[in-house]
């Protein structure tokens, strides 16, 4: 069940590096023990929180019964009797239909929000499941299906052209604030810059998703829109990105294949500044180029790229570790 990294016993970490270790942010963590007594770690003489081999083992205990549709209030009695919870696995395994039940109830809560244009309390909703339940989960138990879902019921109404405009910048600025909020208390080293940019005829909600992703794993990043593709070598270049990840358009014609191809050979080598000697050059490094998003396995496999999750990405390039797993959106 546990794929944390191995902690021996004399050795305990912050916070920041258990959110490391298991892919559980700090905010979660914390959530996690006021609101549910869950993971309660020992305190140093100052009150920062440490964790244990113990620690680390419950928090991947607590996502597997997450993955299984546990809502997060009701796993402290499987932790508490573990034989039990053992013996009755199958047993406690929540059925689709319960699960879609119980994730239909947030997302009843939050398609009122948007529907009453009702800023504050979407960004509650939104701030209290992302307290509770890590990205992963929530990407594809909550996310998809509500903005999907979200849609249909905007597409029906006279003014859901322009609830829908509000909600795009609502989430931009929500996931933008928690990015923010989640780097506090952390301890992480500074990674290479990374752009991501959604092409003009990207659909609307997997960017931000991406970028809500790319924050789950720490990555500092920006999210653009360009209309066209040609600005991107200088911009990749004057931003001195190491990372750029493309979420490319709903349906890439031949034309968009050539100029995805062409900014590939651009950004294979990288560009020489004025007064810059060829030693200089060539110790600069070569930009990462990814294609990601719901719409990049065409791409990729026209390209004759390997078509990778996020978190493969991440992982080959050292950006994250293997435990977080991961999901592309």
């Amino acid at each position: 069940m546990s794929n944390a990294k191995t902690v021996t016993e004399e050795r305990w970490v912050s916070i920041g590096d258990a959110a490391e270790l298991t892919g559980v942010n700090p905010v979660t963590l914390r959530a996690w023990q006021r609101r549910f007594g869950l993971v309660t770690p020992k305190r140093t003489a100052k009150g920062h929180r440490l964790y244990g081999r113990e620690h680390l083992a419950q928090i991947e205990e607590i996502l597997y019964w997450l993955n299984q549709g546990v809502a997060i209030s009701k796993i402290k009695p499987l932790l508490a009797d573990k034989e039990l919870a053992i013996a009755n696995s199958q047993a406690l395994k929540v059925t689709a239909s319960e699960q879609a039940d119980l994730w239909q109830q947030h997302i009843n809560l939050l398609n009122q929000q948007v529907i009453d244009v009702n800023s504050q309390g979407l960004n509650d909703g939104l701030k209290q499941l992302s307290s509770l339940y890590p990205f992963s989960i929530l990407l594809n138990k909550l996310y998809w299906p509500w903005l999907r879902g979200i849609d249909n019921i905007l597409e029906q109404r006279l003014d859901g052209a322009v609830i829908e405009s509000w909600l795009v910048d609502e989430l931009a600025f929500f996931i933008a604030q928690k990015r923010r909020f989640d780097k506090q208390g952390t301890h992480k080293s500074p990674m290479k810059p990374a752009l991501l940019v959604a092409l003009e005829r990207t659909d609307k909600w997997s960017p931000l998703l991406l970028s809500a992703e790319l924050s789950s794993y720490g990555i500092e990043h920006q999210l653009i829109r360009l209309t066209d593709i040609k600005l991107l070598c200088l911009l990749v270049h004057r931003l001195n990105i190491r990372q750029l990840f493309i979420a490319p358009h709903v349906q890439s014609s031949a034309a968009d294949i050539r100029q995805y191809q062409a900014l590939l050979q651009q950004l294979s080598q990288p560009a020489p500044q004025d007064n810059q000697s060829l030693a200089e050059v060539t110790e600069l490094q070569v930009v990462n180029v990814h294609f990601v998003g719901i719409h990049a396995n065409t791409v990729n496999q026209l390209l004759g790229r390997q078509h990778d999750s996020v978190a493969e990405l991440l992982s080959g390039a050292g950006e994250v570790d293997e435990h977080h797993g991961g999901n592309n959106v």
